[in-house]
């Protein structure tokens, strides 16, 4: 096969097709489908292949198509949309014409003056075999054949059902005329022949009952691409900024001494800073000998990490980036705390819960880490639920946004080509397996199910030191998995008094933001969102005791390593209940100042007109029932502690709260009231069973 032996198919494209646009009665007429303009280039194509053909008209070059053997559809995009919606509609017309050629074998080739790498990716990734930045150079037209070769060769038609074409039944290299005409301009050979038809065919009923599935099913495929796209443009629309990768020593040497430290704080970091942390943490564990082959280098985790930082929304107090990489540090130093990065040359014997885990679950959990809020859109499942969001309804208002996440998370890694990275030649290394366990993990973030996983860890913990029989290695690893990211999500309350006193305040700060958001809407205000109920040092106290401290207990039971966070916890409990005595009189135990960690070994003494956190509705005081003694009769009235694990919904089945809220609208407006009130399913007045008026002592779960 050479180019002398092939046609190609100009199909110009006159208008960018324009998606949910209505053309008024008295708009233009939009160009007839014949009208065509003599390219630049189609003199060299003519010079080079046997037949050119070119024409606006879709269907005029299907025919074409069909009527010669090994054929090149050269799709001419018309650039004057140099926009998103633009760029959208170009990439679902190439998909589309995709679909329409599959059965044909005809590679497409993209022509185009949009010099945008993330566009060319999205015509690729719409099915196209190759991108051509115009003006056409002379070399890369030689060189098109090829991507007619490749088609072939990489095709799923089975030689018994469709013949291969040779060059004996092509058109043959004759001497060429062009003729012109209104509606196409084509170089005809002098000699060509009928395109062969199959000698062998099966059943036609069993053909067509075949096709029609196979058209089915992809048509299903391009219309999911289409979806998973326009969800995240709408969910994260944002480009990414340029990374520098350089890394001078002395920088490197600084951030690798914060991300190996348990006092690990974001907040003082640039977002190119909190990118080279990453890039650092994952060093590591790429550097094992299982994941050496794997097929990702430096630049391409560069540049997949950036694209992900972008879709975080920096608006968003908590679940921004910075919340990511702290995740994702957490789930660093816990992996280095129990002995497996660096992680230990093969074999090493499986001594302890955590030897089960291999150096391709560390990444699948790493990435998970850093990619377990992607996108978040600053409320939390509950609101989407109440509010009829479409994208509750795509997950059946089930882990409605920790699916979502995941959803996100694939689609940046199938863009950057990171879907691959477990196909490499890694022990214990299958796609389908990586992908469940990122998933699985993901998933696990859902603070509804939290008691459930609970469960399941401490089954786990007596069937490691009890079972007699062979165990689901499967199984017990992604449990490990699912235990260490829990911890990590929520381990806020376990880091150094500072860093949580932090992380703290900004929870505190988005449950009242998305309060503010309700109330606008109409809904129902839950407690633990109104800025003049929540109380900061009584939630933490509520946290810990009923959510945190149990999960992180029952995973030190597991993995004993893990005890130095259970013992930052259990301190900074006793900090926060001395700040409640301080602020409130409540007599919970000590006095005078606070010793605060500030991170660096040292400590800061902490007065309640000093650093001491206050309530939500800061700089004002709490009010005086908050303030009172009704803090104490929480503490201790076996009761109370009843009421606050309901408002927790850890002993509920209809979940009242079941993420950490994170609407960073600080600057809503209440005159656009009457338009978000109509989402709501709640009259104003209407309050859920078990809401409480006066102030609220417990934290709404975080995720």
């Amino acid at each position: 096969m050479d180019p002398s032996h092939c046609t190609v198919v100009i199909l110009q494209q006159h208008a960018a097709p324009q998606p949910f646009v209505i053309e008024s009665a008295d708009a233009s007429p939009a160009p007839t489908a014949d009208e065509t303009t003599t390219p630049d280039y189609l003199s060299l194509l003519s010079s080079t292949f046997a037949q050119v053909s070119i024409t606006s008209d879709k269907s005029k070059a299907l025919t074409w198509i069909k009527e010669q053997p090994s054929t090149l559809l050269l799709l001419d995009l018309n650039d004057a949309h140099d926009d998103s919606l633009g760029d959208f509609a170009n990439t679902t017309w190439i998909a589309t014409l995709v679909q329409l050629v599959d059965d044909d074998n005809v590679p497409i080739i993209v022509c185009s003056c949009n010099d945008q790498p993330s566009f060319m990716l999205d015509c690729v990734h719409a099915g196209a075999t190759d991108y051509i930045l115009k003006p056409m150079q002379h070399d890369v037209v030689k060189t098109l054949f090829l991507s007619l070769h490749r088609q072939r060769m990489h095709s799923k038609i089975h030689e018994s059902s469709t013949p291969t074409l040779s060059s004996d039944h092509v058109i043959s290299p004759a001497a060429t005329t062009t003729t012109n005409t209104t509606t196409t301009t084509t170089t005809t050979a002098t000699t060509a022949t009928t395109p062969i038809t199959p000698t062998s065919l099966q059943d036609p009923h069993q053909l067509n009952a075949c096709g029609g599935l196979k058209h089915r099913v992809k048509d299903l495929v391009h219309k999911d691409t289409i979806f998973a796209k326009t969800v995240l443009d709408i969910y994260a629309p944002a480009p990414p900024a340029a990374i520098e990768m350089a890394l001078s020593r002395d920088h490197r040497s600084w951030l690798q001494d914060k991300i190996d430290r348990w006092d690990f704080s974001p907040f003082d970091m640039s977002h190119q800073d909190l990118i080279h942390c990453v890039i650092l943490m994952f060093k590591p564990l790429l550097a094992c000998q299982d994941l050496e082959c794997l097929l990702l280098t430096q630049e391409q985790l560069y540049d997949f990490i950036n694209d992900l930082s972008s879709v975080y929304h920096d608006a968003n107090p908590y679940h921004n980036f910075a919340h990511a990489v702290d995740v994702l540090q957490c789930t660093y130093y816990i992996v280095r705390q129990l002995g497996l990065l660096p992680y230990p040359s093969r074999p090493h014997p499986i001594k302890r819960p955590q030897d089960l885990l291999r150096p391709i679950d560390l990444l699948a959990l790493f990435i998970a880490a850093i990619g377990h809020d992607a996108a978040h859109p600053g409320v939390n499942n509950l609101f989407l639920v109440n509010s009829s969001t479409p994208l509750a309804m795509v997950y059946n208002d089930r882990s409605v946004l920790e699916s979502f996440h995941s959803m996100t998370l694939f689609q940046l890694m199938k863009k950057h080509h990171l879907d691959q990275i477990a196909q490499a030649d890694v022990p214990g290394a299958n796609y389908q397996e990586f992908r469940k366990t990122v998933v699985t993990s993901i998933l696990a973030t859902d603070m509804s199910l939290h008691n459930d996983y609970v469960a399941k860890f401490k089954e786990q913990t007596f069937r490691l030191r009890n079972s007699t029989s062979a165990l689901d290695d499967d199984q017990e690893r992604l449990l490990l998995c699912s235990a260490i990211i829990k911890c990590a999500d929520i381990s806020n309350v376990a880091r150094p008094f500072a860093q949580a006193k932090k992380w703290a305040e900004l929870l505190v700060e988005e449950f009242a933001c998305q309060g503010d958001l309700e109330k606008a809407m109409g809904m129902p205000v839950s407690p633990v969102n109104d800025r003049n109920k929540v109380v900061l040092e009584d939630s933490q106290i509520g946290f810990i005791r009923f959510v945190a401290m149990g999960l992180f207990q029952q995973v030190r039971d597991t993995m004993q390593d893990m005890s130095f966070a259970v013992d930052q916890m259990e301190g900074n409990l006793h900090l926060w209940q001395q700040y409640k005595q301080q602020l409130h009189g409540d007599a919970v135990g000590g006095s005078g100042g606070v010793d605060v960690d500030a991170g660096d070994g040292k400590s800061a003494k902490a007065t309640a007109n000093g650093t001491t956190p206050t309530s939500a509705t800061a700089p004002s005081t709490p009010s005086s029932k908050a303030a009172g003694g009704g803090g104490g009769e929480h503490a201790s009235d076996p009761s109370a502690a009843v009421a606050l694990r309901q408002r927790l919904s850890i002993d509920t089945t209809t979940s009242e709260l079941t993420r950490m809220p994170a609407m960073a609208m600080t600057g809503y407006h209440l005159k656009v009231e009457d338009d978000l009130s109509s989402l709501s399913q709640f009259p104003s007045t209407q309050q859920p069973p078990g809401w409480l008026d006066g102030p609220v002592y417990c934290q709404c779960f975080i995720q």
